[in-house]
Order: structure tokens, then sequence, then C-alpha cells
């Protein structure tokens, strides 16, 4: 598995990311984003049903605030845990308005995810998954956005 490596700028070493990985989570993006391909929809089939499910990938890289002695360095490898790599897939409904709460809130979107993180000690932290919900409500809607 190829792997590339990208510099951290804060502490100048490297951090390798997969390009498996990455490459996953382009083309589930691709594939699964209905926005991609709204524009190519003729006139006579917008009355179509179109589906109000999206699946969504998201890849984040962080550094790991240094909040107690372990986080520093007091560990079993003495070495300061300091960057984590995480990945979350979403899987949301966009609400119609049939329902009247759904017009109430301005037609929010909501759905379930999975989240797993790793860290460079996950001997000692272990490697946490979580599962939450998740719910995408307007604040404000303007005329053109």
């Amino acid at each position: 598995m190829p792997v590339t490596t990208i510099m951290n700028i804060s502490k100048n070493k490297p951090i390798c990311l997969s390009r498996y990985y990455l490459s996953i989570i382009v083309l589930f993006n691709i594939l699964f984003c209905n926005n991609l391909n709204a524009g190519e929809i003729p006139l006579s089939d917008s009355t179509k049903k179109q589906s109000n499910l999206t699946l969504i990938a998201f890849y984040q890289q962080g550094k790991v605030l240094s909040t107690n002695a372990f986080v520093r360095g007091n560990n079993l490898q003495h070495i300061p845990i300091n960057s984590f790599h995480a990945i979350s897939l979403q899987l949301s409904r966009q609400t119609t308005g049939e329902k009247l709460w759904e017009q109430l809130y301005d037609f929010p979107r909501y759905g379930v995810g999975i989240y797993s993180a790793r860290f460079i000690h996950f001997s000692e932290i272990g490697k946490p998954v979580a599962i939450y919900g998740m719910i995408d409500i307007p604040l404000f809607r303007w005329k053109n956005f």
C-alpha cells in the first residue's frame, strides 16, 4: 500500500497518510454527492422524486492539546502525543416539509454517523470509535443562499 508523506509544519515531523483511505473518501464524495450532477437533469425530468439520503465522508488531521502529563510524554514510550487522524461517515436525510415540524424548523437535515480516530500511541490509548446522531437546522435563510 503506497503511503504519502506530508510534513507537519509545527514540528517538522512527517505524517503518513495512506493513499488508499484518501481515495476511498474522494470516491464516496463523488459517487454519493447528489449536488454534483444536479445541473445535468433535463427540465422534463425535474418532476422526478430526488433521493433525500446523502452519504458524506470526512477526514480530519489535527493537533492534541497538552492538557495532562500523559499527553506531554509521561507514558510508556516517553513520546508526546501531539497529533491525530480521524475519519467519519455520515448518512443524512433532507426533510421535504411533509410534516409540520419540518416546516417550522426550516427544512432541517438529520441523520447518523460513525467516527473513528487514530493516535500515535494506540496501544495505550486505544482506537476510539463513536456512533452519533446529527441534525442540521438552518438558522438563517436568505433569498439567494
